[in-house]
């Protein structure tokens, strides 16, 4: 037995303990191996580089110069097929605070000039879009052939937003009571760039129109459609 145990660690060399009862060890071709508290392999794929595994549940990996993601039991719930990826995180009564156990966050990837989302279990959110704008509350702002679409992560369901025409969208970022302010911009990126204010809900819905001129104005109505929100929804 402690020949054995010798012999192991000649042939290995222990890089650090990452997550509970699983490390990463390098083995004799210089790669990342995930073992567990006895040393097993937990599965036959080796990796270039490995980050610390966020919250004791997953890790981005890179193998053959593409990025994945991998769980404590060693499985790949995202392939390693993708150019970069991050944890995007939110939190359902807070729009962003520090990465904590408490978080939620979804993974954005990238692949040429697509963009796939996954949850933290590796399941598919999104596929094959073009901007991911930003994720508040649970809301991802995204565009897909031109058009402008929310994604819902607790209701998994996607929600179009109608724009005027030669109109280009910008967005605030959803408060907490399911409220954004767009932005309908006219002669984009000219000199006759010119705004027109509103409000949308989670469902895409305008709220409040965008014919203001001024952010002001509409920040002044929001208050007034909050509270006729929760009026409506206390009927």
């Amino acid at each position: 037995m402690r020949t054995i145990i010798i012999s192991f660690f000649l042939l290995f060399s222990i890089v650090k303990v990452v997550a509970s009862n699983v490390q990463w060890i390098i083995d004799m071709s210089e790669r990342y191996v995930l073992v567990d508290s006895l040393g097993n392999k937990l599965s036959n794929n080796s990796y270039d580089f490995v980050y610390d595994f966020y919250d004791d549940s997953i890790v981005s990996v890179k193998k053959n110069g593409f990025w994945g993601v991998v769980n404590t039991q060693g499985l790949e719930i995202i392939p390693c097929e993708y150019d970069e990826l991050y944890f995007e995180f939110y939190n359902r009564t807070k729009e962003y605070s520090c990465c904590s156990s408490k978080e939620n966050f979804v993974i954005v990837c990238y692949k040429k000039k697509n963009i796939w989302v996954f949850d933290d279990k590796g399941n598919l959110l999104l596929e094959k879009v073009q901007k991911v704008r930003n994720l508040s509350y649970g809301n991802i702002l995204y565009s897909k052939k031109k058009h402008t679409r929310i994604f819902s992560v607790m209701d998994r369901r996607s929600y179009k937003v109608e724009k005027k025409k030669k109109a280009h969208l910008m967005f605030s970022h959803f408060d907490e009571n399911g409220i954004c302010i767009v932005v309908h911009v006219f002669n984009f990126n000219s000199k006759q760039e010119s705004y027109l204010f509103g409000a949308i809900d989670t469902k895409g819905r305008y709220v409040i129109p965008c014919i203001y001129k001024e952010e002001i104005e509409v920040m002044n109505k929001v208050g007034r459609t909050i509270r006729s929100f929760r009026a409506f929804n206390n009927k």
